[in-house]
């Protein structure tokens, strides 16, 4: 499963308009929209969304976890698989994505030591992809 000529690219708002004006260029293939709350548990933000889509055959709900106490990713990942498995009923089965050594974030361009919003992006779009989403 590779992606090797995936992009993620992090830029100011005034981006959003040069898109607007560019977007006749491409197809849009599919849009959805993630409706939901966000909830603080001590040092835990939990963000939980369900899907606004057309498409009735995808069935589910999205929860980000974020651990704030820290932004290195190697220090924060044990906590927080840690903390899902409390959260989580034992019959439930969570679909998720963790990087590896073909899919490193120092691969990308991103920093191992300092996890930054671009690293929450590169984990959805891969997420998705692996739910053929994207």
């Amino acid at each position: 499963m590779g992606y090797t000529n995936d992009v993620i690219v992090e830029a100011e708002r005034e981006m959003e308009n040069i898109l607007e004006k560019l977007k006749n260029l491409w197809l849009l293939r599919q849009t959805i929209v993630y409706d939901g709350n966000t909830y603080i548990i001590g040092d835990f933000l939990i963000r939980v969304a369900y899907p606004k889509t057309t498409n009735s055959n995808y069935k589910g709900m999205l929860v980000e976890v974020e651990y704030t106490s820290t932004i290195n990713p190697h220090v924060a990942a044990p906590i927080l698989h840690e903390f899902i498995e409390m959260l989580k009923p034992p019959e439930i089965d969570i679909v998720k994505w963790e990087p590896d050594d073909e899919h490193s974030f120092s691969k990308i361009g991103l920093s191992e030591d300092a996890f930054t919003r671009a690293h929450t992006d590169y984990q959805y779009m891969m997420l998705f992809k692996m739910e053929n989403l994207l």
